[in-house]
């Protein structure tokens, strides 16, 4: 079965196409995807391994409702922390900065 597309073929051979440069998507690399996935995964796995059960003494409760406590309360600040810091995530810095600060300025990005 064979479809033919005129409208398509004209726009993509059509001057105005031919004039706009392609962009390029910045890639990550692995080294940086591990960094970004570390920044994210690493201080939740803390908290829930380490300071939750810590904590779950002093929650009330019987059997594992202190540390099921313990666990939604920090998890629940540990992603509070993540996405209301900027920092934290990498989010301000690399490929999206640019497109955010553009965004706000109400200029276009590069």
């Amino acid at each position: 079965m064979e479809v033919s597309l005129p409208l398509a073929e004209a726009a993509a051979t059509s001057p105005a196409h031919a004039a706009v440069p392609k962009a390029g998507i910045p890639q990550y690399r692995r080294r940086a995807m591990f960094a970004v996935w570390a920044a994210a995964a690493l201080p939740m796995a803390a908290l829930a391994w380490l300071v939750a059960p810590a904590l779950a003494d002093r929650f009330a409760g019987d059997g594992n409702v202190p540390l099921a406590k313990a666990l939604l309360l920090l998890l629940t600040g540990g992603l509070v922390w993540q996405f209301s810091s900027p920092s934290s995530s990498g989010a301000s810095s690399g490929a999206f900065a640019g497109r955010r600060s553009a965004r706000r300025s109400g200029s276009a990005p590069r």
